[in-house]
């Protein structure tokens, strides 16, 4: 009899200690969801995707699902250049569009659009960024890459830039983003796919 209660007391008391412990012992620290090394901004899909993304020049556009030009998802969208001694042609991704496509880029390490150049000879584009204190061109973030024939990936440093006048840029505060061809010399064919943010 005495055995068995020295039992019970032995066992309560490892209970008692158990639970003072477990009083005692923080919770384990949650640990926060990694931040994505990658972000989606456009797969230029369809009409709708690009809702508030103004397309403007006198060339024409449309979405196609040649496996051969499309990088990420279905489809990707195909631009006719026109020659245009006055302007040219611009994807303007303008203030009321922010919300839903130009806000976290400051996340990320460099802006990558997959473009396949349709023409036989090398291409330039041009891509004008502003943000909130941006009021001219001095004080914009003006840009060009080459486009070679065939596939390419564009890729733009989003850290330490500069506007115009020399000035840091406030990518956090990003209001504009304007991929566009400048006065054309010729008439080409370009497709755009796989807008994305990456961490290097």
């Amino acid at each position: 009899m005495r055995k068995a209660i020295g039992l019970v007391v032995v066992a309560v008391v490892v209970m008692t200690c158990s639970w003072i412990l477990a009083q005692q012992t923080p919770p384990a620290a949650t640990t926060p969801p990694a931040e994505p090394k990658s972000r989606l901004v456009m797969g230029f899909e369809n009409e709708d995707e690009l809702s508030g993304v103004e397309i403007s020049g006198k060339g024409t556009h449309e979405y196609i699902k040649d496996k051969k030009y499309v990088t990420q998802g279905e489809a990707a969208l195909k631009i006719k250049v026109v020659k245009d001694a006055e302007g040219g042609e611009s994807l303007e991704f303008d203030p009321p569009s922010r919300g839903k496509y130009l806000t976290g880029w400051e996340k990320f390490d460099v802006l990558k659009i997959d473009i396949y150049n349709l023409s036989d000879k090398d291409q330039t584009i041009s891509f004008r960024f502003d943000d909130a204190q941006s009021k001219g061109v001095a004080t914009r973030v003006g840009l060009e890459k080459t486009l070679r024939p065939g596939a390419n990936t564009v890729k733009i440093s989003l850290k330490g830039m500069s506007r115009e006048n020399g000035d840091d840029f406030d990518i956090a505060g990003l209001r504009r983003f304007v991929p566009f061809f400048w006065n054309p010399t010729e008439d080409f064919e370009v497709v755009f796919d796989n807008m994305r943010l990456e961490k290097e």
